[in-house]
């Protein structure tokens, strides 16, 4: 794709000058070191996994019986116990177990990384395959689902290569669309803009803002006026608080420079609002379920959904206000469980 009048304009797509680079889509999205060390990881432990199913399938100093032996083979991947059967209801669970994988992979997405979910379905086709297993094995199931296993990971090699490329092809255009958007926005922005001694807002959004208000000095156990669904996807009552902090901070750095007893009052109460546990909750299941850790400090790892939108709406308090109560250790207390913790 040649570079468009607007690139050369305002900086090419992929350079790193021009006044829109940093809206740009950069050109290592989806191929940088932590995917490759996370591929890497996953095939290391799934190779791992296929060696000592074989090993153990294939071994003949102990006896262990064609249950183990078909539990063994479904370390390989999931349902693959079933193969050893090789009779209809092992053909049939064979079917439900993948039937089953896209439901469990929506749970995984929709618990924002419950690997729990695909692996109790791992775990529970090994169970069933040894279950399932008659008194003979079939022994070309041991052929067989290492050559599905490599079969897969082949196709998906080639068709992650295809998407790659797709998606570079997406970018280039995207960025470019993403230059002209931005100037053309830009230009009617300045064009729509009023003068300064006329900046002022409007009576809807003065009533929007009133409403805003009236949910910052709410009870923290009052959640009315909030839109309650769940607390794993963008409805979650984080979001729309982190919202309320986002408009104060505009709206006092833009707006009311000077006001600060009762906008200042509400802003801490809207962030003492994000740190109460029917909020953070959330970060208590998604801990177990996605690592299998106790340990549910939101701030140390993976949670940047929290703490990088929460550390924007206390930096714009704190930058308006002068106030520096949120810069002291132990300023921000996260309620996750009933003891605080």
């Amino acid at each position: 794709m040649g570079t468009s009048k607007s690139s050369a304009q305002y900086g090419q797509a992929y350079g790193t000058s021009g006044p829109y680079v940093k809206d740009l889509i950069p050109p290592n999205v989806g191929s940088g070191p932590h995917r490759k060390n996370v591929q890497a990881r996953t095939l290391g432990v799934w190779i791992a996994l296929a060696l000592t199913a074989l090993g153990i399938f294939f071994q003949d100093y102990v006896d262990i019986g064609t249950k183990y032996r078909a539990a063994a083979l479904g370390l390989i991947f999931p349902g693959t116990g079933y193969l050893a059967s090789a009779n209809v209801l092992g053909g049939i669970l064979f079917a439900r177990t993948w039937a089953s994988i896209p439901l469990a992979l929506f749970a995984q997405w929709f618990g924002a990384g419950a690997i729990l979910f695909p692996l109790l379905v791992w775990c529970l086709s090994i169970l069933g395959a040894y279950f399932t297993i008659g008194d003979t094995v079939w022994e070309n199931s041991s052929y067989w689902a290492p050559g599905i296993l490599v079969t897969a990971f082949l196709y998906a090699n080639v068709s992650s290569r295809a998407e790659r490329n797709r998606g570079y092809k997406t970018r280039m255009a995207r960025n470019e669309f993403i230059l002209r958007q931005a100037a053309e926005t830009d230009r009617l922005v300045a064009a729509a803009s009023k003068k300064e001694e006329d900046e002022e807002l409007s009576i809807e959004s003065l009533r929007k803002l009133q409403f805003l208000f009236d949910q910052a000095f709410q009870s923290l156990d009052d959640w009315s006026g909030f839109t309650i669904v769940d607390q794993y996807q963008t409805a979650a009552l984080r979001y729309q608080i982190y919202q309320m902090m986002f408009v104060l901070g505009l709206y006092q750095s833009t707006y009311a420079l000077n006001a600060h007893g009762y906008v200042n009052q509400a802003f801490q109460r809207v962030i003492e609002r994000s740190l109460t546990q029917k909020v953070l909750n959330f970060w208590k299941w998604e801990r177990l379920t996605g690592k299998f850790s106790l340990d549910w400090d939101p701030v140390k790892k993976d949670n940047i959904m929290v703490t990088g939108f929460l550390l924007q709406g206390v930096m714009l308090y704190t930058a308006n206000t002068g106030d520096m109560r949120y810069t002291t250790p132990g300023s921000l207390v996260f309620n996750i469980n009933d003891n605080n913790t």
